[in-house]
């Protein structure tokens, strides 16, 4: 008999489904070199499954880059962040034609009071809390070390920027947005419907909170 977990699903089915979906978005990264601006192959990792829009959550599996949140002293939000800046295009340009397809652009609605619509963007504090099974599997690393990463909701003051620290567990009070040895982590969303254009469209990410 097959195990079914606490939501009556079958446990097993499950994880192959999972499995065979982190296969397909693996596949969707090979093609490294026809990016415009070509990078080392970034690998993702499936957060979670929306089944009715046909879509999935990933992040990437480790940090592709070191970066401030806003480059300059200020009271910077996701929406006018340097970062957010960085991710939608030098970041965005240096993924293959064939991810850039798949991306499906969504509104997300921040902390700080605005709303974006983002194609890259950072998890946040909720989706950090929310997506992963314990701070261990938070854990991420750059060049081979561990390192904390940011995450797109303001902090508790308005000079900083929420984030998972290095030993994975969530830190809502934040850091100061100009440091520079902060991780990035990028996340988007990728249509399992590659055939059917009007799940391009848009969308929302779970709000923050």
């Amino acid at each position: 008999m097959a195990e079914l977990n606490e939501v009556g699903v079958d446990a097993d089915a499950e994880k192959r489904r999972l499995a065979g979906l982190q296969s397909q978005i693996d596949s969707l990264t090979t093609d490294v070199n026809t990016a415009p601006m070509p990078m080392p192959r970034v690998l993702w990792r499936v957060l979670s499954v929306d089944v009715a829009a046909s879509r999935a959550l990933v992040i990437t599996r480790d940090i592709v880059a070191k970066k401030a949140y806003h480059v300059s002293i200020g009271r910077p939000t996701w929406a006018d962040c340097t970062l957010r800046r960085w991710l939608n295009t030098e970041f965005w340009s240096s993924l293959p034609a064939s991810l850039q397809a798949r991306v499906v652009e969504v509104t997300n609605h921040n902390n700080a009071g605005e709303e974006t619509r983002d194609k890259v963007f950072l998890l946040d504090v909720t989706q950090a809390r929310a997506l992963f099974e314990n701070d261990a599997d938070r854990v991420a690393r750059f060049g081979g070390d561990g390192c904390w990463w940011w995450l797109r909701s303001r902090g508790n003051f308005d000079y900083s920027a929420a984030r998972v620290v290095g030993p994975g567990s969530v830190d809502r009070v934040g850091d100061v947005t100009c440091l520079s040895c902060g991780g990035v982590r990028p996340a988007l969303f990728i249509n399992l419907a590659s055939g059917d254009p009007s799940h391009r469209a848009g969308g929302a990410s779970q709000p923050d909170q």
